[in-house]
């Protein structure tokens, strides 16, 4: 008994240093950055522009401070940073060793956001597809903007606006909550987009931004897609009446 007690508690211990051992080697000024992204109109002339935010992860010279790393970038629209602890590695780890055992914890948004907009759309589009295979894609912030741009294209809608937007979707059109709302305000604002459409569970927060760094931007809460089809067409209806 005393031996396979012993017996165990080596294998765990041995499992245990080598569950430890990448951790205890790993860089302790190492970053997740969040910059800014160019809103991007897929669709040329769609009036659409996708608003997203770019995450990458940096590992800082030694002795090299946030601050100082804020400095060096300066020429960079850089909305946060923050330090990658063992408590986000040992999670990552984890997850990588149930994914071993044939468990996936993780949601892949990329190819959910792919099917549901490929189920909205009775028809592809060449630029959308593009997108979609894209390596840096993260995220399913650009259901909105994607089936949008689609639709002005069929000319199943139009527009002669310019709108940033984002938001992620169901299957059924309806429209879902994302995050980094101030950095897609904020990336909007950068080539004055003067209007935005979003999920309306994120429209309080993104005019407490507008309303507190007082930015000329009008923003627009929708629930569906035909919610966002239909704010289109009023903002095109006020240039109709403008004209007359």
């Amino acid at each position: 008994m005393l031996k396979h007690i012993f017996l165990f508690s080596f294998i765990a211990s041995f499992l245990l240093l080598i569950y430890e051992v990448p951790l205890i080697s790993m860089e302790g000024n190492r970053y997740v950055v969040s910059s800014y992204h160019p809103p991007e109109e897929l669709v040329k002339s769609s009036g659409i522009y996708v608003l997203g935010v770019n995450t990458t992860e940096v590992l800082l010279e030694e002795g090299l401070e946030e601050q100082d790393f804020l400095e060096l970038n300066s020429h960079s629209m850089i909305f946060d940073i923050n330090q990658v602890t063992n408590i986000h590695r040992y999670a990552n780890k984890t997850i990588a060793l149930i994914q071993l055992i044939g468990i996936n914890l993780e949601v892949d948004y990329v190819h959910q956001m792919s099917m549901n907009v490929n189920a909205y759309l009775s028809t592809g589009n060449i630029a959308i597809d593009e997108f979609l295979s894209r390596n840096n894609v993260n995220g399913n912030s650009a259901g909105l903007a994607l089936v949008l741009s689609s639709l002005i294209e069929q000319e199943e809608v139009k527009n002669a606006k310019t709108i940033g937007v984002t938001g992620a979707i169901s299957k059924t059109g309806e429209v879902i909550e994302i995050g980094q709302v101030k950095e897609k305000v904020l990336s909007a604002n950068k080539i004055n987009l003067p209007y935005i459409i979003l999920p309306l569970g994120n429209l309080e927060e993104a005019n407490e931004v507008v309303e507190s760094l007082n930015l000329p931007i009008e923003v627009i809460g929708v629930q569906t897609v035909s919610d966002a089809i239909q704010k289109i067409n009023e903002l095109n209806e006020e240039i109709k009446g403008e004209s007359e």
